[in-house]
């Protein structure tokens, strides 16, 4: 069978799309199948076709959308479709793809997908990471208006010319169905999946550049720090553990230059840019726990994609997030780590104390989360979306 993956972020951009993609291009391959990444990237020409080992990935050329304002952001990717089937029409009009699964976000795969549908006889699965603009809305990030009833046409879109809707959560696809519910029958449960990467025995190299002792714990935040987030967290974090723990943060974002300034004013703060996609993998290995910090206002049952990152590490999380998340009793279900309510923050800090206990955090474990994100049962769920 003939795959066609469509992303707007891959290898070697510092983003969990990246690695979550190319594990499942060599899972689909592994299986006999051929598969074909379309992405897009800051280049000279109009595409570019690399062979690897797990797929055909075609980069096409397009302007940066990540880490622009969000107007500029907007205006880009509402040209997203044109540009790549302008830009790529003739080495993209002869895969014939049986399957076409497109990633959520960006909102603007569907009138690129709704032509390659006219093309060939596809079966089309989008899989679906963001309720968009849903959780902009909630996060206070646009209001209702003209801008908000655009996108909503765009999100409506992506879902008409999909065959089946994968949402990465029961809770997200129980408030998707209430949300959109002409779109019921089409969706499923599909959580994202990664690969854990082997042991990592050395975890003096970070210790050493961050200038701390080799027995002070690390906290890692990886990722975007935006609306969506809850930055303020960090600077509490810290502040409360002091010399106890150190806090990492590796990522980008509308406020990621508030923690820079706070870095500057706390010893145990340390703020990096986003660094490529194994390098930071490095660091998540060297690092004790993972931070996943969502807006108490958010209403979408959102599962990061940092959450894969650390999973594949190997190390367990500490998650503040919105009120009714059902990734609050998956990770303390499978013993990932500890969770509670954004709009907890003094037991989110207690919580922290408790993870100070190297003990404590050696009683979590990811395994058993980890199999429940595997890439074996993405994969059969793109089979079997093929023969539906």
């Amino acid at each position: 069978m003939r795959i066609l993956l469509i992303v707007d972020s891959f290898l070697p951009e510092p983003k969990a799309t990246g690695p979550m993609f190319a594990s499942l291009a060599t899972e689909l391959t592994r299986r006999g199948h051929t598969a074909t990444i379309l992405t897009v990237a800051e280049q000279t020409a109009p595409y570019t076709v690399e062979q690897t080992d797990y797929a055909t990935v075609i980069r096409v050329r397009a302007p940066r959308l990540k880490g622009v304002n969000l107007v500029l952001r907007g205006l880009r990717e509402l040209r997203l479709s044109t540009l790549v089937w302008n830009n790529a029409r003739s080495v993209i009009s002869p895969l014939h793809a049986d399957l076409i699964a497109f990633y959520s976000p960006t909102i603007f795969w569907g009138p690129l997908v709704r032509r390659l549908k006219k093309l060939w006889p596809a079966r089309t699965v989008l899989i679906l990471r963001d309720i968009f603009p849903q959780w902009a809305l909630d996060a206070g990030e646009i209001r209702r208006g003209p801008h908000y009833t655009v996108l909503s046409r765009y999100a409506d879109l992506q879902y008409s010319v999909a065959d089946i809707i994968g949402i990465q959560s029961p809770g997200n696809r129980a408030f998707f169905e209430q949300q959109r519910p002409q779109f019921l029958p089409r969706t499923s449960v599909l959580y994202n999946w990664v690969t854990p990467s082997s042991a990592n025995d050395n975890a003096t190299e970070l210790r050493k550049q961050l200038g701390i002792a080799a027995t002070t714990p690390i906290f890692l935040y990886g990722g975007n720090l935006g609306p969506a987030q809850d930055p303020a967290l960090l600077t509490a974090l810290a502040s409360r553990v002091g010399d106890r723990a150190h806090i990492l943060v590796v990522g980008e974002g509308l406020a990621f230059q508030e923690i820079e300034s706070s870095a500057t004013q706390l010893r145990n703060l340390t703020a990096w840019h986003s660094v490529a996609q194994e390098r930071f993998l490095a660091i998540a290995a060297q690092c004790d726990l993972g931070l996943i910090l969502l807006n108490r206002n958010l209403k979408t049952h959102n599962v990061p994609g940092k959450l894969l990152t650390y999973l594949k590490a190997r190390i367990p999380v500490l998650a503040s997030l919105n009120r009714g998340n059902d990734l609050a009793e998956l990770i303390e279900t499978h013993h990932a780590g500890v969770a509670c309510w954004a709009d907890e923050p003094d037991r989110f800090l207690e919580h922290a104390e408790k993870l100070l206990d190297p003990a404590f955090r050696r009683s979590l474990s990811i395994e058993s989360l980890a199999r429940v994100f595997s890439v074996e049962a993405a994969a059969d769920f793109l089979v079997a979306a093929a023969k539906a």
